[in-house]
């Protein structure tokens, strides 16, 4: 079974490191995209099992992206987990109606519950297209 892609939209190549280290065991192929821009060009091309978006991102921020990527006939199927530091409940209602599947607090996350998190959609995702 091949692996299965997700994409990280984050700025901070911190970030990305962390996210590439946490994700790396779990057998995931990793593609990035530093901006919004980029990311939402890779979501069409590279069509992922899963987007990782932060919000507070260069070109096009992280709810333009959401919104663009769930108006498309061939992403709006695609898992797409916010992953940011913003933690206002307005943020979280926002995203969940643009059609997030998921929200996390980046500096309040455990490897652990986004790694759950990841399979389960990308696991329903998959279940949904047979």
């Amino acid at each position: 079974m091949e692996n299965k892609k997700i994409l990280i939209i984050e700025d901070e190549p911190t970030e990305v490191f962390a996210l590439k280290k946490i994700l790396d065991g779990a057998k995931y192929e990793i593609i990035t995209a530093s901006d919004g821009e980029a990311g939402l060009k890779k979501i069409k091309e590279e069509l992922p099992d899963l987007v990782l978006l932060d919000i507070r991102i260069p070109q096009i921020n992280g709810y333009d992206v959401l919104q663009f990527a769930k108006k498309e006939e061939k992403t709006k199927n695609i898992p797409i987990i916010m992953l940011t530091n913003i933690e206002d409940k307005e943020s979280v209602k926002r995203a969940k109606a643009l059609g997030a599947s998921g929200y996390f607090i980046k500096a309040k996350t455990y490897p652990h519950d986004l790694i759950r998190t990841i399979d389960k959609q990308i696991n329903e995702k998959n279940e949904n297209r047979e």
